[in-house]
């Protein structure tokens, strides 16, 4: 009965299992992928799942005596192709899919579990079902896997091999003269490092103790987990500022001798971090030719904005152990990067505020627009493009309404949107200046920097809305604080937005105290809509008569 129960805990176990790794991140994303590409690997999931329930069923209701070898061999078996598979994951990085198409891989992988066959994660699968058939005592199990499960698994490699081919024909006809379609036994343990591994792991432990092992473990896990993430966010911004990202976004590739001599960059360090992004799987290489993986693709069109803040904010970071000592302050002698602050808040308002802004105006007739603190206009120009809508955008930086004109000229925008030098505490000089009349002011996570003196400035900059557009609609778009023990219970990305706006003193309020703060200002609110988990409100207010 032990035994039994023992084998139902390590089926249950290996589901999980199986489940975490095959759908891990986005490895099963089927991009541009053939509909029977698809369908092949739906099928392959179906059969495998099916062979392993019909033996785990059949062990549930056999009444044979189980053999405790068998599940011993079976466990050992399964823990085998387990650190295969993970192996192989490990060694394709961000390639890793579950398709056998060739298009999210960049390039050939010859090290770690390939150095000794062509497939390692299939040959991981069909030993499961195999570690299963042991385990559960079923032979019914192992002719499933060996007539049904192992045919389909021999066409996936011909496919993948026909696929890789036709994309690497000079680098996979090279790896296949060298790596056997078979798993190489002999060269395993004639070059494995787990066995020298393992030697200086018991060096370790015997004389340190395995608590120091253990240690060292963490050690590692933490600089993948920090270190690598800080050096490639500060890359990152570093790319994005000297345009090599764009021109990778554009152009394909960039080829770094010519890129380095056209913009007077140092060659050696851009070949340096373009090589990083390479072990990384951000970037291929050919040469001094780099072109973004469909990972690396995928890394900028998503989430640019979110590095770009980062970037914003890495002089404050650097200077924290000044600033804590009080020997510099913030806004006085150190500043974060204001230009990415507003290319990337705009990058990222892109995915959720500007769309959700947009159709809360077009619902409600709203179509003449008074944008203040427009930054780059990219809200605005976005809005008026194509959709016959129009508006004004103000800002108190020059330098920013000359890149708001611009974008408005380069996007063909420019009749209908127009940008002005305003200050938000002078509307009456401003409302003189338009030649339109406007339906709604709208304020894109703009009031909190207005929070830092209290709530009183909101408030004032309201009241100073209603008393020169007073039948006007007003939209506000803002981020909403969160407690700290709301976030030590539910740590969502929102703490990071909370450390940069607490470090560059800016305000945060609740929901309740925005409306507290239209309230006050006598606006009514006749339109609320709320992300909690992003911290975003919007609110469509209309001034009290």
């Amino acid at each position: 009965m032990i035994i039994k129960l023992g084998v139902i805990l390590f089926f249950i176990w290996t589901a999980f299992d199986r489940i975490k790794s095959t759908f891990k991140g986005g490895s099963f994303n089927s991009d541009q992928l053939r509909l029977s590409e698809r369908l092949h690997s739906l099928l392959m999931i179906t059969i495998y799942t099916c062979i392993a329930l019909d033996g785990f069923i059949l062990f549930l209701r056999s009444s044979h005596q189980i053999s405790i070898f068998l599940v011993i061999a079976g466990v050992l078996l399964y823990l085998t192709a387990r650190f295969l598979r993970s192996s192989t994951i490990k060694a394709l990085g961000a390639q890793w899919n579950n398709h056998a198409s060739a298009n999210s891989i960049s390039h050939i992988v010859t090290f770690g579990a390939f150095s000794y066959t062509r497939h390692p994660y299939y040959s991981a699968t069909f030993l499961d079902l195999v570690a299963y058939a042991l385990v559960f005592g079923s032979a019914r199990t192992g002719a499933l896997a060996l007539v049904i499960y192992l045919p389909l698994l021999l066409h996936r490699l011909y496919v993948e091999e026909k696929n890789l081919m036709r994309k690497f024909p000079k680098a996979y006809e090279d790896y296949k003269a060298n790596v056997g379609i078979l798993f190489s036994f002999r060269k395993y343990f004639k070059e494995i490092s787990l066995i020298k591994d393992s030697s200086q792991l018991f060096d370790i432990v015997k004389k340190f103790g395995f608590h120091q092992l253990v240690r060292i473990r963490n050690m590692s896990q933490s600089v993948s987990r920090y270190s690598r993430g800080y050096a490639v966010s500060r890359i990152s911004g570093a790319m994005i500022e000297i345009g090599m990202i764009e021109r990778l976004l554009q152009d394909g590739n960039v080829n770094l001798l010519k890129f380095s001599k056209e913009q007077n960059l140092d060659l050696n360090t851009l070949k340096i971090i373009s090589d990083y992004f390479s072990i990384l799987g951000i970037l291929k290489k050919r040469q001094f030719t780099y072109s973004l993986t469909p990972y690396g693709e995928k890394l900028f069109h998503d989430s640019k904005g979110a590095l770009m803040l980062l970037y914003a904010y890495m002089p404050v970071f650097e200077a924290l152990p000044e600033i804590i000592r009080k020997e510099k302050k913030y806004g006085v002698n150190i500043f974060r990067k204001d230009e990415f602050v507003g290319r990337g808040s705009n990058e990222l308002a892109t995915l959720l505020p500007f769309p959700y802004a947009k159709d809360i105006l077009a619902r409600n007739h709203l179509n003449r627009i008074l944008d203040i603190g427009c930054g780059a206009g990219q809200f605005l120009i976005s809005f008026c493009q194509n959709n016959g809508f129009s508006g004004y955008g103000i800002d108190i930086s020059p330098e920013v309404i000359e890149v708001a004109v611009r974008n408005a000229q380069q996007s063909g925008a420019s009749s209908r949107v127009q940008f002005k030098i305003g200050d938000v505490h002078d509307l009456d000089k401003l409302r003189k200046t338009l030649d339109k009349e406007i339906d709604v002011i709208t304020f894109m996570f703009v009031l909190h920097e207005f929070l830092e003196q209290g709530r009183e400035g909101v408030v004032s900059i309201l009241k100073e809305v209603k008393k020169n557009f007073p039948s006007q609609h007003v939209l506000i778009s803002e981020v909403c604080r969160w407690s700290v023990p709301e976030l030590i219970e539910n740590p969502v990305p929102v703490a990071e937005h909370h450390l940069f706006h607490k470090l560059s003193k800016q305000g945060l309020a609740t929901v309740k105290e925005w409306k507290s703060m239209f309230n006050e200002a006598n606006f009514n609110c006749v339109e609320e809509k709320r992300f909690d988990r992003a911290a975003q409100a919007y609110f469509l207010l209309r001034p009290r008569t």
